[in-house]
């Protein structure tokens, strides 16, 4: 099963797939500051994808965010807690190490603590717009199982009737499977 199965968009769902390996053969391969990179870049495409999904921002708007924006209006939402919007605040400063002349004037580095943080993070997120994308499925999937439940007592009636029973007794019946 897919870490990411809870997105509806499949070319979105598969880019983030990949991203997600590779992130994970960055890790492994030692690559602190790539790591960082893929990391905040999957939470950015989650977060978004998570405003648009739940109309939070329309899409064309969306897709004008930054990782910050994104961040402040997932947690408005109430998408992501605080504490994850206060750590992904944390991974968009050091994605942002990604342009030397930062990196250096700030005197700040990337390395295999920092890293695990922010792999670790698109995890949290994961779980966190997972669970709002599962809410938002629940009641349309009530309404089904609801409007499949009344079919099968429809047809048991039906089916009762035609053999000479009482409909009342056959809904009791089914209302006890």
């Amino acid at each position: 099963m897919s870490l990411f199965n809870f997105i509806t968009d499949e070319d979105l769902r598969s880019s983030l797939e990949v991203d997600y390996e590779e992130l994970l053969r960055c890790m492994a391969g030692s690559a602190w500051k790539a790591s960082h990179v893929l990391s905040g870049s999957l939470i950015e495409a989650l977060l978004i994808d998570s405003l648009v999904s739940a109309s939070v921002v329309p899409r064309t708007d969306a897709l004008q965010l930054d990782l910050g924006q994104a961040i402040q209006k997932a947690k408005q939402a109430g998408m992501i807690s605080s504490k994850s919007a206060d750590l992904c605040s944390a991974i968009r400063a050091y994605r942002n190490l990604i342009h030397p002349g930062r990196s250096v004037r700030l005197g700040e580095q990337v390395d295999a603590d920092t890293a695990a943080v922010a792999a670790s993070l698109v995890k949290i997120i994961v779980g966190e717009v997972a669970i709002m994308a599962h809410q938002r499925t629940l009641p349309a999937l009530r309404v089904v199982i609801l409007a499949a439940r009344e079919a099968v007592i429809d047809q048991r009636q039906h089916t009762a009737l035609q053999r000479g029973g009482k409909a009342g007794n056959q809904r009791r019946c089914c209302w006890a499977d």
